[in-house]
């Protein structure tokens, strides 16, 4: 089994995430997809919750979804998935709830691609990789973060 989508999403306190969770159930030795096998979804730890039932069957395609409700405290949420006649056989999901961040600043307010933006507000997360700023819809690289500041490259 392996995960098929929706992994490592961030969203804010309460509503579902935008993508489903997707595990892809394979057989083993030839890497087929496999349908009909029974998995067991598990909020392992943070604030969060399944929509749907915490069971679900895979499809023809070998693919089983399941729909994130986040919590109302910041922070990681897993999600353990395991075939349930094959406990052995699991994946797990990360999910960050955060709050909804405020923006103050930016400079400079031209920017081209390669350029380095300073960002200024409140509610960032310190560690860079779980900031996502986007410029026309491209996801700029986060070189630094603090709880107030971003400095983000175009």
């Amino acid at each position: 089994m392996v995960v098929a989508g929706g992994a490592r999403q961030f969203g804010t306190p309460g509503p579902r995430l935008a993508t489903p969770l997707q595990a892809l159930v394979r057989r083993a030795g030839t890497g087929a997809p496999q349908s009909g096998i029974t998995v067991s979804w598990t909020v392992e730890s943070g604030s969060g919750s399944l929509v749907n039932t915490p069971v679900g069957t895979s499809d023809a395609q070998g693919l089983v979804s399941a729909i994130l409700l986040l919590g109302s405290v910041p922070g990681t949420v897993r999600v353990r998935v395991t075939i349930r006649d094959q406990p052995e056989a699991e994946i797990s999901f990360e999910a960050f709830i955060v709050d909804r961040p405020e923006l103050t600043s930016l400079s400079p307010l031209t920017v081209r691609g390669g350029d380095t933006v300073r960002v200024l507000g409140a509610g960032f997360s310190p560690p860079a990789i779980q900031n996502v700023v986007l410029f026309s819809g491209i996801r700029g690289k986060v070189l630094s973060a603090a709880g107030f500041e971003l400095k983000v490259e175009v």
